[in-house]
C-alpha cells in the first residue's frame, strides 16, 4: 500500500510504502512494515507486530523498540461521561492523543480520530494535528473499495512517522473492535 499526498499537492510522489506480512513465528500475529518512498526498497521507518500472544506485540520507529503495552499506548475512557475510548500515544517523548469523533451523514453512523499533540510553547494547550477517517468495509460500493484517509496539518510534519504508524494501528484496531484492544 502507499500513502499519497493529496491530488491537489505539486508533488505526487508515495510517500510511504506500507506492506503486511505473518509473523512465521506466531502465525496469529502479522507485522506491518513502513518505508519511505515507493518501494520495499525505501528507507525503514518503523513497524508495529500485533495479533500474537501480547508479549509479541511491539513497535519500532527507526531503531527505538517498544512493547505496545501502557505507557506506550493505551486506550483510556470515562463510561460515566459516555465518552468514547481515546487512544493515548507516548514513544520516548513523542505524544499523540487520537480522539474519536461521531458524525451522522445520510442517516449513518460514522467515526473519524483527531490527533492532538501538546503545544511545545503552552504545554496545556494541545494542538490538533491530523485527522483519520478509518476506511468503512460497509460503504463500498460495486466495483469499488473505501479509502482510510489522512490528513496531517503543517504542525504534525515533524512527527508524521509516529502520526502514521499509529493511524495505521487505530485503523487496524477500529476494524476488529470499536472498544479498542491493542
Amino acid at each position: 500500500m502507499l500513502l499519497l499526498p493529496s491530488a491537489s499537492d505539486s508533488d505526487s510522489r508515495p510517500l510511504y510504502h506500507i506492506s503486511v506480512e505473518l509473523s512465521c513465528f506466531s502465525p496469529a500475529s502479522h507485522i506491518t512494515v513502513v518505508r519511505r518512498g515507493s518501494s520495499e526498497n525505501g528507507l525503514y521507518v518503523g513497524e508495529f507486530q500485533v495479533g500474537g500472544p501480547a508479549r509479541l506485540n511491539r513497535v519500532i520507529i527507526g531503531s527505538v523498540a517498544h512493547m505496545l503495552r501502557r505507557p506506550l499506548l493505551a486506550w483510556d475512557h470515562n463510561p460515566a461521561r459516555s465518552e468514547l475510548p481515546r487512544l493515548r500515544w507516548n514513544f520516548d517523548g513523542t505524544i499523540l492523543r487520537w480522539d474519536p469523533v461521531v458524525t451522522t451523514v445520510q442517516g449513518k453512523s460514522r467515526t473519524f480520530f483527531k490527533c492532538l499533540c501538546p503545544d511545545p510553547v503552552k504545554k496545556k494547550v494541545l494542538l490538533p494535528i491530523a485527522t483519520f477517517n478509518p476506511a468503512d468495509p460497509l460503504l463500498a460500493t460495486e466495483g469499488s473499495r473505501p479509502m482510510a484517509t489522512l490528513t496531517v496539518e503543517k504542525e504534525g510534519h515533524s512527527i508524521l512517522d509516529h502520526i502514521l504508524i499509529t493511524a495505521l494501528m487505530l485503523q487496524q484496531d477500529t476494524s476488529e473492535s470499536p472498544a479498542g484492544s491493542l
